[in-house]
């Protein structure tokens, strides 16, 4: 009799426990619908806030859920889904249908843009055609360096004269000095004074504090001024204020290449009203020398004469007659417009030989 009496409690008691347990989990469901068109979201995900409980609405926007609340009062359910915010909505224990209404949000086709008008405007209301590079773009870049992965955008051609040294061409013009193309950081000019245009990007900011870069490859003289013929490379960097802390990037690769950059940025004072950003960087690598002379077609000739100091000092003899300065002048102009030219008489011997030309005066080919 003891014993039947033991089982008996002990049937009960285990009866409780699977009810008190069973009562935890609670099915719930609900429909997921847009806010605005009341339209049926498909393929949203539902889940329990905090844990890996989680479903997805069928076709029609509707959703079944089995959640445990593990002694609690209530839990938080959250709806996810593509161009929506996440919704969240705090679910009492007993409650058995729930429904979600997110709101549509538009991000991808909202990219904000300053470089078309120099206002803050959304890159589809902008009156010029703008690329642009983006943090995510910037990181995701598979060349060396972001200023290279520019040459991807159409319309943008990038010359390289050597490691350091790139050069932004735009609208069929291509050249190592573009002369016509307005690069600014931050707002700000950066073309090199004496060659009045942009040395590539050696006096620019580095990947770790670029924040984005808007290219417009036409004529936005209106904005720019007359050297912006081809085109604008705008370069803005990372507010200290919003990219706190130290990042440090090293890359290496052939030619001895090596490549360190790194940037630190803090808020000072308890009023956060004034920040500090330090960047800097290094650069170091074997450039490719031009010496091979089977590509000369002049042949390996060395000489130790200048023939353009030459003929720059024989247009303003006023030993000679105005008629020989004049053609003095015109083979100057000549040797600047041809390079090939250019190369050819500066390696020439300076005398007069069979097949040179004879119109010029033979002075010229006196050393």
């Amino acid at each position: 009799m003891k014993n039947l009496y033991t089982k008996f409690t002990f049937t009960i008691v285990l009866t409780l426990f699977c009810a008190t347990a069973f009562a935890q989990v609670q099915s719930i469901t609900g429909k997921v619908t847009d806010e605005t068109t009341k339209q049926p979201l498909g393929f949203a995900t539902v889940s329990v806030k905090g844990t890996t409980t989680a479903t997805s609405t069928d076709v029609n926007g509707s959703y079944k859920l089995e959640v445990d609340f593990k002694g609690a009062e209530n839990v938080q359910m959250e709806v996810s889904y593509v161009g929506y915010e996440k919704a969240t909505i705090t679910v009492a224990k007993g409650v058995k249908e729930v429904n979600f209404q997110p709101k549509p949000v538009g991000v991808t086709f909202r990219e904000a843009v300053v470089t078309g008008s120099r206002v803050s405007e959304t890159i589809l209301e902008s009156p010029v055609d703008i690329k642009k590079m983006g943090i995510k773009d910037i990181e995701a870049t598979p060349s060396g360096d972001f200023y290279q992965s520019m040459g991807t955008m159409q319309g943008v051609d990038i010359t390289t004269a050597s490691m350091g040294f790139k050069s932004v061409n735009m609208r069929g013009f291509n050249t190592t000095a573009p002369v016509r193309v307005v690069q600014m950081i931050d707002g700000m000019d950066n073309q090199a004074p004496g060659l009045n245009f942009s040395v590539g990007n050696l006096v620019g900011a580095n990947d770790l504090d670029l924040y984005s870069v808007e290219v417009v490859t036409g004529a936005a003289s209106a904005l720019y001024g007359p050297n912006a013929f081809q085109g604008v490379v705008s370069m803005k960097t990372k507010n200290p204020y919003d990219y706190q802390g130290l990042d440090v990037l090293v890359k290496g690769g052939s030619r001895d290449m090596i490549d360190g950059q790194f940037r630190y940025a803090k808020v000072l004072g308890k009023n956060k009203k004034w920040a500090l950003k330090l960047t800097g960087g290094y650069m170091k690598a074997q450039d490719w020398i031009a010496k091979d002379t089977a590509t000369n077609k002049y042949g390996d000739i060395e000489t130790t004469q200048d023939f353009s100091s030459i003929v720059n000092k024989l247009q303003y003899d006023s030993t000679i007659s105005q008629e020989d300065r004049d053609k003095y002048l015109a083979l100057n102009d000549y040797m600047g417009f041809n390079p090939v030219v250019f190369r050819a008489l500066a390696n020439a011997p300076l005398k007069p030989r069979a097949g040179w030309r004879t119109s010029w005066p033979t002075t010229a080919y006196q050393a």
